[in-house]
């Protein structure tokens, strides 16, 4: 399919998406990004499909395939954006500071917005979620406590904070109510090892050789570490073994 008319596909998902989404805290991503993200995933699939698709009218069932794979696609990126860590997701955004809600993005993209409450202070998070917040009391040089947010959901609440540095990298701490199974974090990753810190089993993820991600479960709450970034296996440890339930 030629170049000009999967553009023509996924704009016109795009515009159709955009006008049926219900969901709440979605950046629907830079098209030209979107664009090849959707394609080299399309291409992908599309290869392993072409036995099926060789018959007569090939060219219209193709774009009618086409098409639906590129709805298919652009949804989920869409959908991920909203908790997946990765070419620069794990966007929470909440209100603008006067309270109203952002639109549109500075790259252009089109922003709903967020179902994710921005906490003003962790006794305030606290009160409003039910229960006790761990804070960070260990962080890797150059980060700093920055927000708090939170979502409540029929299946529970979730709690993240973030530090950051003067990159805006970005470290997470998530507590939620173990009633909630999946944390939003749909990444393959490379490589998974458990350690024991402080009494407490933990799985660390790895992409490649990088330290990405460590969580664990302790009471009646599932808890988790992101970085944007590699974290040092020491650093991580250190985090985990200042939470004070």
């Amino acid at each position: 399919m030629k170049k000009d008319n999967i553009e023509h596909l996924i704009e016109e998902s795009l515009e159709e998406y955009e006008e049926t989404m219900e969901l709440e805290g979605m950046i629907i991503p830079e098209f030209n990004e979107t664009m090849n993200k959707v394609k080299n995933k399309i291409n992908k699939e599309d290869n392993e499909n072409e036995k099926i698709l060789l018959f007569k009218n090939k060219g219209k069932r193709r774009e009618g395939f086409m098409k639906k794979q590129v709805k298919k696609y652009v949804a989920v990126a869409a959908m991920l954006s909203i908790l997946v860590v990765g070419g620069g997701v794990y966007s929470f955004m909440g209100n603008n500071v006067d309270g109203t809600k952002p639109s549109i993005t500075d790259n252009g993209g089109v922003q709903i917005p967020s179902p994710w409450v921005n906490g003003d202070s962790v006794e305030e998070v606290e009160r409003e979620c039910g229960f006790e917040i761990e804070e960070f009391t260990y962080l890797p040089d150059g980060f700093n406590k920055s927000e708090i947010v939170y979502l409540k959901t029929d299946e529970g609440v979730i709690v993240r904070q973030f530090a950051r540095n003067s990159t805006d990298e970005r470290i997470s701490f998530e507590k939620r109510n173990n009633t909630i199974e999946n944390d939003g974090d749909y990444t393959v990753y490379d490589k998974e090892n458990t350690i024991n810190v402080v009494d407490v089993s933990v799985t660390v993820k790895y992409e490649g050789e990088n330290l990405k991600k460590a969580q664990w479960e302790k009471d009646d709450f599932k808890y988790s570490i992101m970085s944007d970034n590699t974290i040092k296996i020491e650093d991580m440890v250190k985090i985990i073994e200042g939470v004070k339930y």
